[in-house]
């Protein structure tokens, strides 16, 4: 029996169901429904192994079951969790777009012919800024989208460690007094 279902059981058995008023799509009353797997899938991601969960209906090709997917998945199960979608899915710009927006780790794994996507780029760093350190060395010296990296960093961390951002500034952006400037204006303490 796969850790998924053991954790679905477990969860039922300790009655530990949070849905609004404890009715679960294969907990209708008779006559029952055969349990739709989708379904199942779509409750026990993020309660069990995001991992696990999805491999059960892997290549998965339905956006909701993947943004929730990624949006719970830790990174070094970011692999793993991107072998069981649909490999038309990853062929797609619009995937990966949406994929960084839900996903704090994606940038990391994403395809390089998608690494020199501005947009694609700009969502995971709105989504998470210290992502850009994935981004390529194009992106990372475009004082645009490091600003939205700072920007980002600061409003997520508050008044966090400034060498959690300066770190990551390129030498190239580091000498720009233009860019250092805006820096400053979005972090003032970001040189310490």
């Amino acid at each position: 029996m796969s850790s998924a279902i053991k954790c679905y059981n477990k969860t039922i058995a300790d009655d530990k169901v949070t849905i609004a008023n404890d009715v679960l799509p294969w907990d209708m009353p008779a006559p029952r429904k055969p349990i739709n797997i989708k379904e199942v899938v779509e409750f026990l991601i993020g309660r069990c192994g995001t991992v696990h969960v999805m491999k059960l209906i892997a290549p998965i090709s339905d956006m909701k079951i993947i943004r929730n997917g990624l949006k719970y998945t830790e990174e070094n199960d970011m692999p793993a969790v991107l072998s069981y979608i649909s490999d038309e899915f990853k062929k797609s710009r619009e995937f990966w777009l949406e994929a960084c927006q839900n996903s704090s780790y994606i940038l990391k794994y994403l395809p390089p012919v998608f690494k020199h996507n501005r947009d694609i780029v700009l969502a995971a760093i709105r989504h998470n800024g210290e992502s850009i350190e994935f981004a390529d060395e194009k992106m990372k010296n475009d004082p645009y989208i490091f600003l939205e990296a700072i920007g980002q960093i600061a409003m997520r961390r508050g008044a966090c460690d400034p060498g959690m951002i300066i770190h990551l500034l390129p030498e190239k952006l580091k000498t720009n007094k233009d860019f250092m400037e805006k820096a400053i204006d979005i972090y003032p303490r970001i040189l310490g």
